[in-house]
This record gives structure tokens, sequence and C-alpha cells, in this order.
């Protein structure tokens, strides 16, 4: 049986925040800025092979600004060779390096971040039930900022970030660290995410429910407690 618990857990990316308008807009944007003629379907043939392409490079042993700099700049290159394949041609002159560090600085402007229109009602409800709210997620030394642009950091009685912690999801130390602040057990502990990997076994190896939200309908197959959306959590805790 399924108890109460008390400290309820939140990933950040694809859990409570999603680019905005889009990721794909977002890289499209910077692209066609570059001189790159570029269109959504080309985008999406080319992503699935970039991801497999740097699928080697994860988990990671942390997860910084460095960290992340080093994986997307991979990740764009390799989008990029895919993109060369499928037919769009790079303008003459291209600087390559000033293109990847325009792919990465597109998403740490804050703007380019929204939450999840269920967020706010759901994060509310859940405190004025008395559960008490942290954040663990593989994210950059510059989560609780975003938090704070999106009005949501009052609402969390801890934030654990990979960058300035040290370690990344599913290293167990980033989930204890997040029971040690509150000083609860982890059957005391819910943890929600979107990773299989990094949320759901990462949270499941320190003894912590997982709870995976899919909001993109991905992994319906897999046989583990899920969600479509923030607000199927309150009934099932």
């Amino acid at each position: 049986m399924l108890f109460s618990p008390r400290l309820i857990l939140f990933d950040v990316g694809a859990t409570l925040v999603d680019p905005h308008p889009s990721a794909q807009e977002l890289i499209l944007g910077v692209l066609r800025q570059h001189g790159l003629r570029v269109e959504p379907e080309d985008l999406r043939r080319a992503e699935p092979d970039a991801w497999k392409a740097v699928a080697g490079l994860m988990p990671f042993r942390r997860y910084g600004q460095e960290e992340s700099r080093a994986f997307w700049d991979a990740f764009y290159r390799a989008l990029l060779e895919g993109l060369d394949q499928a037919g769009p041609e790079r303008s003459e002159g291209q600087a390559l390096a000033a293109l990847l560090a325009e792919l990465y600085a597109v998403f740490q402007r804050l703007e380019n971040w929204r939450l999840y229109p269920d967020v706010v009602p759901v994060l509310e409800e859940l405190r004025a039930r008395g559960y008490r709210l942290g954040v663990v997620s593989n994210w950059e030394e510059w989560l609780e900022e975003l938090l704070l642009a999106l009005e949501v950091h009052r609402l969390f009685e801890l934030i654990v970030a990979s960058g300035p912690f040290g370690r990344a999801k599913p290293h167990p130390s980033i989930f204890r660290q997040a029971l040690d602040q509150a000083g609860v057990r982890p059957n005391e502990a819910v943890h929600v995410g979107d990773s299989p990997r990094d949320d759901v076994e990462g949270a499941r190896a320190v003894g912590i429910r997982p709870i995976l939200i899919d909001r993109r309908g991905r992994h319906a197959a897999l046989d583990v407690e899920r969600i479509t959306g923030l607000a199927e959590l309150p009934p099932i805790l």
C-alpha cells in the first residue's frame, strides 16, 4: 500500500518548465540568423541521429556550466552534420564557433523558458495540503535564478541543482543531499521527473518513490507509476 509522503521533489526540465516558444523554434531562429535555410521537417529528421551521437556522453558525473557547454556543442555539431546531409546549405564563410555559441546561449536566457500551465496551481495545492516541496535537477548554476524569474522559487523549501552540487542524477548523492536538507527518510519522499533513468532509476535506487511525468506520451509501455500532467499528481499521493 502506498503511503502519504512528507516531501515531494521535482525535476525541472520537461517537468516544470519548457523552452518558449519551443526548443525547435529557438534552434531554427538561430540557424536562420546564421544563414542556414532550414525547415522544421529538416530539423525533425536530423534530431534523432544527433541524440544518438551524444548518447555515450550520458549519464554525467557532474552537470554544470562546463559540462553543459561541452555536451550541447557536441549535440549541435552532430545536428549540423545531419542537416548538411538533409540538404540545407551553409552560407559562405559561416563561423561554426559563433553558431555553436549562439545555439548554446539562446537556451541560457531566462526569457526563453516558461512554466507549464499546471505547475503553479498544483504546487500551491500541494503546499496547502501540507506537503513540503523541493527540486532535484540536472541543471547549471543558474537554476535558482530561473525559478526566481518564473516566480516559483518561493514554493520550494530546497533546491538542489547538479551544477553547484557537483554530482548529477542518477547518482544517489544528489537525492541524498535533498533528503538530508529536508531531514526526511527516503520512504517519506516522492520524486517526480521525466527521465526513466535519471529520475525513476535514480530515485528508486535510494528508496524514494518515483513518479514519471510523461507529458509527451513517450513512455506508455514502461512498467512505472506514470502521470501525463501535474494535475494527476495530488490524487495519487
